[in-house]
């Protein structure tokens, strides 16, 4: 059988990442990516790569059933982040009320993925599931984080469907969880940005100080991933593992918020200081996004990534960590210019 990669989100950070992997490492598997807009110049790049686009708007079940059909793996990306920065452009946004509004535009994704693979299961032998940790589970219910629960309401969903088979394989038989580490990338999104510290001074170089705040401790190690790596570990994954009941756990790197503040600070020539905050501050610093991210680093701070929930990682998959993206390769190669 003709091995068919369906990818949704293919334009996005992970979809394309484990396009170009897959091209790379496995170029004899079709590769079809699923995207809102097969107009858009990233769309149109991946044609002419030999990609086969198709247009799925709002994650409709029918298109979805459609999409899918003679795959024999799929990739599945859900977005909570979407519809949290469209309903907070309005104005005068309730932001409790768009965490749920984006937890349930994000569940329904999901239901509808999980639906609509139902219908090729003939052919399907790995259905790979981009989510987050239950931190619910994880920490008996005192940390609840929207973008979290969204993403394992859909996994609950698929366990639940367990019994619905055909010819005696069922959908969970050939799903494979993904867990990626805080993005590398998240650092030029707008709420990463450092601002100006309030007590900001003019050193005697000239040079400006500058104070990049989050509720984290600066000691505390992050799980870390650069998006590239991401294609790496699901290439690896589907090129030579059966589907795993244990979540792979694709990460680049673990660092702290201090290291890495200092790896932006020595590559830009930066007077840049970490500040650990409180989640009220950083809520209030950073409205709407503060208030949820400050839920998700209070469960870091207190298991860490996933606790001591067993994962698939590199060594696992064979993959060398020297092909993994440092955290200060990374900040080399970015333009920090946009910063300041």
């Amino acid at each position: 059988m003709t091995k068919l990669l369906v990818v949704l989100g293919a334009t996005g950070l992970q979809g394309s990442s484990i396009i170009n992997a897959v091209q790379k490492y496995d170029p004899a598997c079709k590769i079809r990516g699923i995207t809102r807009d097969t107009s858009s110049s990233e769309s149109k790049g991946l044609v002419a790569r030999g990609i086969e686009m198709v247009a799925v708007d709002r994650y409709s079940l029918k298109a979805l059933g459609s999409a899918f059909m003679g795959a024999t793996s799929i990739f599945v990306f859900t977005d909570f982040w979407q519809t949290f920065y469209e309903t907070q452009a309005a104005p005068a946004p309730d932001y409790v009320a768009l965490e749920h509004i984006a937890q349930d535009v994000e569940t329904s994704q999901g239901r509808n993925t999980v639906d609509a693979a139902m219908g090729c299961l003939d052919t399907l032998e790995h259905f790979v599931l981009s989510s987050l940790p239950d931190e619910q589970a994880i920490s008996n219910g005192k940390h609840v984080i929207p973008h979290y629960a969204a993403k394992t309401a859909t996994v609950k969903y698929l366990q639940k469907l367990h019994g619905e088979s055909h010819q005696g394989k069922t959908l969970w038989d050939v799903t494979s969880i993904l867990w990626v580490g805080y993005y590398m990338e998240n650092w030029f999104n707008a709420h990463s940005r450092p601002k100006k510290s309030l007590t900001c001074r003019m050193h005697q170089t000239g040079d400006q100080t500058y104070r990049i705040r989050t509720p984290m401790p600066p000691d505390k190690p992050l799980a870390i991933i650069a998006t590239i790596d991401i294609g790496r570990y699901i290439a690896r994954f589907l090129a030579t593992s059966a589907p795993s009941p244990a979540p792979i756990l694709a990460v680049s790197q673990h660092r702290t918020m201090a290291q890495m503040v200092a790896a932006i600070a020595a590559t830009t020539g930066k007077n840049i200081m970490y500040e650990q905050v409180t989640p009220a501050q950083y809520s209030k610093e950073a409205p709407g996004i503060g208030r949820v991210l400050a839920k998700m680093y209070a469960f870091m701070d207190e298991f860490g990534y996933c606790s001591d929930v067993k994962t698939i990682g590199a060594e696992d998959l064979g993959i060398d960590k020297r092909e993994l993206t440092t955290f200060e390769d990374f900040v080399k190669v970015r333009n920090w210019s946009l910063w300041f």
